[in-house]
C-alpha cells in the first residue's frame, strides 16, 4: 500500500453555546455538529520527506497547514522516520466555519494510520488530533455529536432530522479569533442544548428552531455583514429555519422537502448576490466506505 485517498466531509454547528473561557485562551462551547455531503478530497502518499499541496492559493500549503501539523505530529509520536506527500483537493471554502481544514487534518492522520499499519487506537488518535486543533477529533468518526469542552468532548447523539439543507458561503469569511473577539462585545441567548437535541431526534423542527442558537452569530454578522443577507435571502425563499454554521460566514437554512430546497437555490443563485450555494444533505459516511487504496 502506497497511497490513500480519503473524502473530508464538512461539518454544520447546528447550535452552539459558548459557556466560558480557560486560562490557555480557548472558550468553552457546548453544541451540536453534524457531517454534511459536502467534501474535500485527500491523497496521502508515502515518501521521504513531509509536504503538502494544496489547489487553492488561499489556503497556506506547506507546515502551516493543519494537515502539515498533523502528519508532524504523528511521526513524532510514532518515531517513524518517513514522511508523506499530502494533496489537497478543496471544495469546503474556508473561513466558513465549516470546518474543512480540521477535517483535512482529521483524513490525513488516519491515512497515515492505516498506511504505516501502526493501528493506533481511537483514544490514541484523538489524543493526537486535539494537540493539533479543537475540531479535529470531531472528524475522526461519523455521526451527529454533542460537543462541549472545546470541541474535544464528544458523544454521539440520535439524529432523525429528514429536511434537506440550502448552504451559503457569502463572499466575506470571518476569522475565529476575530468572531470570538467580537462575542465578548454582544448580547447573546443560551441555546436549550437538550431541548434540540431531543427535537433533532424526534425529528421535530418547530421545537429545534425555537430553541436553537449560535452565540457567535451576531459577532460574525457584525464582522461580515452580508451573513444577515443570506439568512433573509433563506427564509424569502421558504426556509423553516436558518442559522450560521461555527464563527462562520457560512449560514444553512432548513427546508421542507428536496424540492423546495432545490427551488431555493435556483433562486437565491439568480439573485447574483452570493457564489457558493448548494443543497446538503446530512452524511452517514464510514470510513470504510470512503477509502481508495493503491
Amino acid at each position: 500500500m502506497q497511497a490513500i485517498i480519503l473524502r473530508a466531509y464538512a461539518k454544520i454547528n447546528m447550535l452552539l453555546n459558548i459557556t466560558g473561557k480557560r486560562n490557555d485562551g480557548y472558550h468553552t462551547l457546548d453544541g451540536v455538529m453534524i457531517p454534511i455531503s459536502l467534501f474535500d478530497t485527500v491523497r496521502v502518499a508515502k515518501s521521504d520527506a513531509l509536504t503538502v499541496i494544496c489547489d487553492d492559493k488561499n489556503i497556506a500549503s506547506g507546515e502551516q497547514n493543519s494537515a502539515y501539523k498533523i502528519a508532524k505530529r504523528f511521526f513524532e509520536y510514532t518515531g517513524i522516520k518517513y514522511g508523506a506527500e499530502i494533496f489537497i483537493n478543496k471544495r469546503i471554502p474556508f473561513e466558513a466555519g465549516l470546518g474543512g481544514g480540521s477535517s483535512d487534518a482529521a483524513c490525513v492522520l488516519l491515512a497515515l494510520n492505516r498506511l504505516y499499519n501502526k493501528q493506533l487506537s481511537e483514544k490514541a488518535l484523538t489524543a493526537i488530533a486535539a494537540q493539533c486543533g479543537a475540531d479535529i477529533p470531531f472528524f475522526l468518526s461519523s455521526g451527529a455529536k454533542r460537543a462541549q469542552g472545546i470541541g474535544d468532548q464528544l458523544r454521539l447523539i440520535p439524529y432523525r432530522f429528514d429536511y434537506p439543507f440550502v448552504l451559503i458561503k457569502p463572499k466575506c469569511g470571518v476569522n475565529t479569533a476575530e468572531a470570538y473577539r467580537l462575542f465578548h462585545q454582544t448580547s447573546n441567548e443560551l441555546a436549550d442544548v437538550e431541548a434540540c437535541i431531543t427535537a433533532l431526534g424526534h425529528n421535530d423542527i418547530k421545537t429545534f428552531a425555537r430553541f436553537s442558537k449560535n452565540m457567535l452569530q451576531q459577532a460574525g454578522i457584525t464582522f461580515c455583514p452580508q451573513i444577515q443577507v443570506a439568512l433573509s435571502a433563506l427564509y424569502s425563499a421558504g426556509a423553516l429555519f436558518a442559522q450560521m454554521t461555527g464563527s462562520g460566514s457560512a449560514v444553512y437554512g432548513l427546508f421542507e422537502n428536496e424540492n423546495l430546497s432545490k427551488k431555493a437555490v435556483r433562486e437565491i443563485f439568480a439573485s447574483g448576490l452570493f457564489d457558493f450555494i448548494l443543497p446538503v444533505t446530512y452524511s452517514q459516511y464510514t470510513h470504510e466506505t470512503m477509502l481508495t487504496i493503491y
